[in-house]
């Protein structure tokens, strides 16, 4: 998944999208260094959405469609 057939992988720290049938589905954003380090950021991204969720009082989907490329965000 996300890498068609013909198309040249990738190294390095840059994210990359990933598609399914033409479409963007996600991205990838490698991390550099070990397991733990990179444990604990995902950890502390995890408590800065709740935050942002209960400041805001948006919702994990309304978050997730300002993310979504199909949608045209508001002004």
């Amino acid at each position: 998944m996300g890498h068609e057939a013909g198309e040249p992988t990738r190294s390095g720290s840059d994210p990359v999208a990933v598609s399914k049938d033409g479409q963007v589905i996600g991205f990838c954003i490698p991390v550099e260094g070990n397991r733990e380090q990179a444990r604990r950021a995902v950890e502390r991204l995890g408590r800065s959405v709740e935050e942002i969720l209960e400041e805001t009082g948006t919702t994990e989907d309304e978050l997730a469609q300002l993310f979504d490329l199909r949608w045209v965000l508001p002004e």
